[in-house]
């Protein structure tokens, strides 16, 4: 290895290190963020040390992402699952991670949350604001229906009639 090849070693490990501070990233986020500055044999030799370091791992990276989505920015199993795979997780992992998401239940304490921020005119509004809440986050049509309904039953003083929703 010549002093050169040493030094973007070096280089690229800090990048990489840099990259890790501020989120974990997936072993393809890493490779994809050095192979625009390193050659491909430098990238590995940096990946493969950080893989045997237990610094990157995909599947952690990916129980990482899924638990934050779920407390901070719901979304269904089936999205989170399309974001890890954009993001370069393996198929097979993203669907392991994903499997003991209850759609149900995020979805309807997503509504909720968002109930009770809403500030809106009317209670009749809620539903149809939630509706499209839900389907931007991934949701289906019958689980954001059982959401509202459930949300309805549970706390009817601040969720309106969806009736108007059901062509939706």
């Amino acid at each position: 290895m010549t002093m050169s090849d040493c030094r973007d070693l070096q280089s690229a490990t800090t990048v990489a290190l840099n990259l890790l501070s501020f989120r974990p990233r997936s072993e393809a986020e890493l490779r994809e963020r050095l192979n625009d500055r390193f050659v491909t044999d430098i990238v590995n030799q940096v990946i493969e040390a950080l893989i045997r370091q237990n610094m990157v791992d995909d599947y952690k990276f990916a129980e990482l992402w899924r638990n934050n989505r779920l407390s901070f920015a719901p979304r269904s199993a089936m999205r989170i699952k399309q974001e890890l795979v954009q993001k370069g997780v393996a198929g097979e992992i993203a669907t392991s991670v994903v499997k003991d998401v209850d759609d149900s239940q995020t979805a309807y304490h997503a509504a909720l949350k968002l109930a009770h921020k809403s500030r809106l005119s009317s209670p009749n509004d809620l539903p149809r604001k939630i509706h499209g809440y839900l389907k931007r986050r991934g949701y289906t049509n019958q689980v954001i229906h059982s959401s509202i309904a459930r949300l309805h039953n549970d706390h009817s003083h601040i969720v309106g009639s969806f009736d108007d929703l059901e062509d939706n």
